[in-house]
């Protein structure tokens, strides 16, 4: 069984001797995704970290620094959720088809 592999820029096509055809978008690799995901996590970490030791720091009044450190897990997701939505690494479409239109 020979398989012949076209790759567009994002999706890519399978297509076998007899004939079938494979689409998706699950062969649609991006490289760049595993990276953005290891500095999301780092980025979440340090934020959370930082903003955790800001408790004992002298910046503003002790109630808004125990603010700021009681919520900073929520901040750090928050912040690298919205860094996530402006880089858009990851590129989701919504669309179902079946699989073999033949048995609808």
């Amino acid at each position: 069984m020979t398989i012949r592999k076209t790759r567009t820029k994002f999706a890519c096509t399978f297509t076998a001797e007899d004939g079938t055809l494979v689409q998706g978008a699950a062969c649609a690799y991006e490289p760049n995704a595993f990276l953005m995901s290891v500095l999301l996590f780092i980025g979440t970490f340090l934020i959370a970290w930082h903003l955790k030791a800001f408790k004992s720091a002298s910046f503003f009044p002790a109630k808004v620094r125990g603010f700021i450190s009681d919520f900073a897990v929520i901040i750090a997701i928050i912040s690298m959720t919205l860094t996530d939505f402006a880089t858009q690494v990851w590129k989701c479409t919504v669309k179902k088809n079946p699989s073999n239109s033949t048995k609808i």
